[in-house]
Protein backbone atom coordinates (compact mmCIF):
# COMPACT_ATOMS: atom_id res chain seq x y z
CA UNK A 1 0.00 0.00 0.00
CA UNK A 2 1.28 3.15 -0.82
CA UNK A 3 2.44 5.87 2.05
CA UNK A 4 -0.01 8.38 1.04
CA UNK A 5 -2.58 5.96 1.58
CA UNK A 6 -1.59 4.79 4.98
CA UNK A 7 -1.50 8.04 5.92
CA UNK A 8 -5.37 8.79 4.89
CA UNK A 9 -6.22 5.70 6.93
CA UNK A 10 -4.27 7.02 10.17
CA UNK A 11 -6.24 10.49 9.43
CA UNK A 12 -9.73 8.57 9.25
CA UNK A 13 -9.09 6.65 12.62
CA UNK A 14 -8.09 3.53 11.01
CA UNK A 15 -4.92 3.42 12.87
CA UNK A 16 -5.75 3.46 16.95
CA UNK A 17 -5.61 6.80 17.70
CA UNK A 18 -6.32 8.83 21.61
CA UNK A 19 -7.41 12.62 21.64
CA UNK A 20 -6.99 15.27 23.76
CA UNK A 21 -8.06 18.91 24.20
CA UNK A 22 -5.31 21.25 25.32
CA UNK A 23 -4.84 25.04 26.54
CA UNK A 24 -1.79 26.43 26.66
CA UNK A 25 0.83 29.50 27.17
CA UNK A 26 3.99 30.46 25.57
CA UNK A 27 6.50 33.49 24.89
CA UNK A 28 7.98 33.67 21.47
CA UNK A 29 10.54 36.13 20.04
CA UNK A 30 9.72 37.50 16.77
CA UNK A 31 12.56 37.81 14.36
CA UNK A 32 12.92 39.57 11.32
CA UNK A 33 15.82 41.23 9.18
CA UNK A 34 17.98 43.48 10.77
CA UNK A 35 18.00 45.29 7.54
CA UNK A 36 14.64 46.02 7.56
CA UNK A 37 12.57 49.28 6.52
CA UNK A 38 12.01 49.76 10.06
CA UNK A 39 15.93 50.33 10.80
CA UNK A 40 16.53 52.42 7.65
CA UNK A 41 13.83 54.86 8.67
CA UNK A 42 16.45 55.01 11.52
CA UNK A 43 19.20 55.49 10.19
CA UNK A 44 18.01 58.14 8.14
CA UNK A 45 16.32 59.92 10.47
CA UNK A 46 19.04 60.18 12.78
CA UNK A 47 21.55 61.21 9.64
CA UNK A 48 18.57 64.22 8.95
CA UNK A 49 18.45 64.98 12.59
CA UNK A 50 22.15 64.83 13.31
CA UNK A 51 22.92 68.48 14.25
CA UNK A 52 19.70 68.64 16.63
CA UNK A 53 19.69 65.27 18.51
CA UNK A 54 20.81 64.81 22.08
CA UNK A 55 19.55 61.18 21.70
CA UNK A 56 18.98 59.05 18.57
CA UNK A 57 17.04 56.33 17.97
CA UNK A 58 18.54 52.67 18.11
CA UNK A 59 18.54 50.17 15.31
CA UNK A 60 16.11 46.87 16.29
CA UNK A 61 18.08 43.63 16.53
CA UNK A 62 16.73 40.80 15.07
CA UNK A 63 14.90 39.64 18.02
CA UNK A 64 14.11 42.96 19.59
CA UNK A 65 10.02 41.77 19.64
CA UNK A 66 8.58 39.45 22.04
CA UNK A 67 5.77 38.37 23.71
CA UNK A 68 3.21 36.10 25.73
CA UNK A 69 0.08 34.19 23.46
CA UNK A 70 -2.11 31.63 24.66
CA UNK A 71 -3.73 28.86 22.73
CA UNK A 72 -6.19 26.12 22.49
CA UNK A 73 -5.75 22.96 20.20
CA UNK A 74 -6.85 19.05 19.70
CA UNK A 75 -3.61 16.60 19.39
CA UNK A 76 -4.35 13.45 18.06
CA UNK A 77 -1.94 10.34 19.02
CA UNK A 78 -1.08 6.50 19.16
CA UNK A 79 1.76 5.13 20.54
CA UNK A 80 4.43 6.02 17.88
CA UNK A 81 3.37 9.03 16.28
CA UNK A 82 1.10 12.59 17.17
CA UNK A 83 -0.77 14.56 15.54
CA UNK A 84 -2.05 18.66 16.37
CA UNK A 85 -3.82 21.47 15.83
CA UNK A 86 -3.30 24.85 17.39
CA UNK A 87 -4.59 28.42 17.35
CA UNK A 88 -2.44 30.82 19.22
CA UNK A 89 -3.12 34.33 20.00
CA UNK A 90 -0.57 36.27 21.03
CA UNK A 91 1.40 40.01 20.82
CA UNK A 92 4.53 41.84 21.19
CA UNK A 93 5.50 45.21 21.29
CA UNK A 94 9.15 47.36 21.16
CA UNK A 95 9.22 50.91 22.18
CA UNK A 96 12.00 53.35 20.66
CA UNK A 97 12.37 57.25 21.46
CA UNK A 98 14.61 60.00 20.56
CA UNK A 99 15.68 63.13 21.74
CA UNK A 100 16.40 66.86 20.37
CA UNK A 101 18.10 69.77 21.59
CA UNK A 102 15.21 71.99 22.05
CA UNK A 103 13.78 69.60 24.94
CA UNK A 104 10.83 67.65 22.48
CA UNK A 105 11.53 63.82 21.63
CA UNK A 106 9.75 61.21 19.59
CA UNK A 107 8.44 58.16 20.58
CA UNK A 108 7.67 55.02 18.14
CA UNK A 109 5.92 51.99 19.64
CA UNK A 110 5.87 48.90 17.37
CA UNK A 111 3.26 46.41 18.03
CA UNK A 112 2.48 42.72 16.57
CA UNK A 113 -1.01 41.03 17.27
CA UNK A 114 -0.92 37.85 15.42
CA UNK A 115 -3.43 35.02 15.22
CA UNK A 116 -1.72 31.54 14.02
CA UNK A 117 -3.12 28.41 13.23
CA UNK A 118 -0.40 25.48 13.68
CA UNK A 119 -0.55 22.11 12.42
CA UNK A 120 1.92 19.61 13.56
CA UNK A 121 3.06 16.03 13.35
CA UNK A 122 5.70 13.46 14.02
CA UNK A 123 6.84 10.67 16.30
CA UNK A 124 6.51 9.97 19.90
CA UNK A 125 9.94 8.79 21.74
CA UNK A 126 9.68 6.46 24.32
CA UNK A 127 5.89 7.66 24.87
CA UNK A 128 7.42 11.03 26.26
CA UNK A 129 9.74 13.15 23.72
CA UNK A 130 7.93 15.03 20.65
CA UNK A 131 9.24 15.58 17.39
CA UNK A 132 7.65 17.83 15.16
CA UNK A 133 7.34 19.10 11.57
CA UNK A 134 5.15 22.67 11.92
CA UNK A 135 2.74 24.35 9.23
CA UNK A 136 1.67 27.49 10.94
CA UNK A 137 -0.48 29.78 8.70
CA UNK A 138 -1.22 33.16 10.61
CA UNK A 139 -2.40 36.69 9.99
CA UNK A 140 -0.56 40.01 11.70
CA UNK A 141 -1.84 43.05 12.30
CA UNK A 142 1.45 45.28 12.94
CA UNK A 143 1.23 49.03 14.12
CA UNK A 144 3.56 52.16 14.98
CA UNK A 145 2.61 54.03 16.57
CA UNK A 146 4.65 57.91 16.54
CA UNK A 147 4.67 60.27 18.99
CA UNK A 148 5.43 63.50 20.41
CA UNK A 149 7.20 63.47 23.79
CA UNK A 150 7.20 66.99 25.61
CA UNK A 151 9.54 68.27 27.99
CA UNK A 152 6.57 67.66 31.10
CA UNK A 153 6.57 64.04 30.57
CA UNK A 154 3.64 64.37 28.05
CA UNK A 155 2.74 62.43 24.72
CA UNK A 156 0.70 63.48 21.64
CA UNK A 157 -0.59 61.98 18.47
CA UNK A 158 -1.63 65.09 17.51
CA UNK A 159 -0.43 66.63 13.81
CA UNK A 160 2.02 69.32 15.11
CA UNK A 161 4.63 67.53 13.49
CA UNK A 162 3.60 65.58 10.06
CA UNK A 163 4.95 62.23 10.78
CA UNK A 164 2.39 61.68 14.00
CA UNK A 165 -0.28 59.21 13.45
CA UNK A 166 -0.79 55.21 14.33
CA UNK A 167 0.13 53.38 11.06
CA UNK A 168 -0.81 49.41 10.48
CA UNK A 169 -0.79 47.09 8.03
CA UNK A 170 -1.64 43.26 7.83
CA UNK A 171 0.96 40.85 7.16
CA UNK A 172 0.07 37.15 6.35
CA UNK A 173 2.58 34.66 7.56
CA UNK A 174 3.31 31.29 6.02
CA UNK A 175 5.97 29.69 8.23
CA UNK A 176 7.53 26.14 8.42
CA UNK A 177 9.68 24.41 11.25
CA UNK A 178 9.98 22.10 14.00
CA UNK A 179 9.42 21.29 17.15
CA UNK A 180 10.79 19.42 20.52
CA UNK A 181 8.56 18.97 23.26
CA UNK A 182 8.57 16.44 26.33
CA UNK A 183 5.21 15.28 28.05
CA UNK A 184 4.93 15.11 31.91
CA UNK A 185 1.80 13.67 32.85
CA UNK A 186 -1.18 15.84 31.36
CA UNK A 187 1.74 18.80 30.74
CA UNK A 188 3.39 18.82 27.09
CA UNK A 189 6.49 21.59 27.41
CA UNK A 190 7.79 22.16 24.02
CA UNK A 191 10.12 24.46 21.82
CA UNK A 192 9.68 25.32 18.17
CA UNK A 193 11.08 27.32 15.56
CA UNK A 194 9.52 28.49 12.22
CA UNK A 195 11.06 29.87 9.54
CA UNK A 196 8.26 32.52 7.19
CA UNK A 197 8.12 31.52 3.29
CA UNK A 198 8.86 34.35 0.71
CA UNK A 199 5.45 33.45 -1.19
CA UNK A 200 5.92 36.44 -3.02
CA UNK A 201 9.17 38.01 -4.97
CA UNK A 202 9.91 40.39 -7.16
CA UNK A 203 8.00 43.68 -7.19
CA UNK A 204 7.74 45.51 -4.20
CA UNK A 205 4.10 46.08 -4.83
CA UNK A 206 3.78 42.25 -4.40
CA UNK A 207 5.26 41.34 -1.64
CA UNK A 208 2.89 43.03 0.77
CA UNK A 209 0.82 46.33 2.14
CA UNK A 210 2.29 49.06 3.39
CA UNK A 211 2.01 50.59 7.12
CA UNK A 212 0.08 53.34 6.46
CA UNK A 213 -2.28 55.92 8.53
CA UNK A 214 -5.54 55.68 7.57
CA UNK A 215 -6.85 58.25 9.71
CA UNK A 216 -5.16 61.51 8.05
CA UNK A 217 -4.53 62.77 4.29
CA UNK A 218 -0.96 64.92 4.73
CA UNK A 219 0.63 67.21 1.91
CA UNK A 220 3.36 64.05 2.55
CA UNK A 221 2.42 60.50 1.83
CA UNK A 222 0.62 58.71 4.71
CA UNK A 223 2.89 55.85 4.66
CA UNK A 224 5.34 55.25 7.50
CA UNK A 225 8.22 56.22 5.28
CA UNK A 226 11.60 53.84 4.89
CA UNK A 227 13.74 57.08 4.21
CA UNK A 228 12.81 60.30 6.46
CA UNK A 229 14.65 62.51 4.47
CA UNK A 230 13.24 61.65 1.19
CA UNK A 231 9.84 61.80 2.76
CA UNK A 232 10.72 65.27 4.37
CA UNK A 233 11.47 66.34 1.08
CA UNK A 234 8.29 64.74 -0.95
CA UNK A 235 6.28 67.23 -0.31
CA UNK A 236 3.91 65.97 -3.29
CA UNK A 237 4.34 62.67 -2.61
CA UNK A 238 5.94 61.44 -5.90
CA UNK A 239 7.72 58.83 -4.27
CA UNK A 240 5.27 56.25 -4.06
CA UNK A 241 7.73 53.18 -2.89
CA UNK A 242 9.23 54.77 0.20
CA UNK A 243 7.33 53.24 2.56
CA UNK A 244 8.19 50.10 4.79
CA UNK A 245 6.28 46.96 3.57
CA UNK A 246 4.62 44.13 5.70
CA UNK A 247 7.13 41.50 4.13
CA UNK A 248 9.79 43.07 6.17
CA UNK A 249 8.24 42.11 9.12
CA UNK A 250 8.54 38.38 9.37
CA UNK A 251 11.32 36.01 9.59
CA UNK A 252 12.25 33.29 12.28
CA UNK A 253 10.09 33.30 15.55
CA UNK A 254 11.21 31.36 18.28
CA UNK A 255 9.02 29.87 21.04
CA UNK A 256 8.52 27.74 24.36
CA UNK A 257 4.99 27.07 25.34
CA UNK A 258 3.20 24.94 27.79
CA UNK A 259 0.29 22.81 27.16
CA UNK A 260 -2.20 20.94 29.36
CA UNK A 261 -4.25 18.33 28.48
CA UNK A 262 -8.00 18.29 29.21
CA UNK A 263 -10.40 15.41 30.19
CA UNK A 264 -9.97 11.61 29.55
CA UNK A 265 -8.09 10.79 26.29
CA UNK A 266 -10.98 8.88 24.10
CA UNK A 267 -10.22 6.66 21.31
CA UNK A 268 -11.41 7.40 17.77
Amino acid sequence: MRLHSLLLLFLLGILPLSAQITLGFGYELDGFDAETGINNYVRTYNSYMESVLDQPLHEMGRYSMGGLFGSLGYRMTNPGFTLGGLVTYGNSRHTNTSQLTIGLGQEHILRFNDVNFLFSGGPVLGKFLFLEGVIQIGLRNSTMEVATLYPDGSRSLSYEYDINGIYSTFTPCYEVGGSAGIRLGRMLISARITRALAIFEGDPELTGTSLIDFDVNRFRSDEFPRDFGKWVNDTLNYDENNAVFSRELRGTRIALSVEFFFGKPFRE
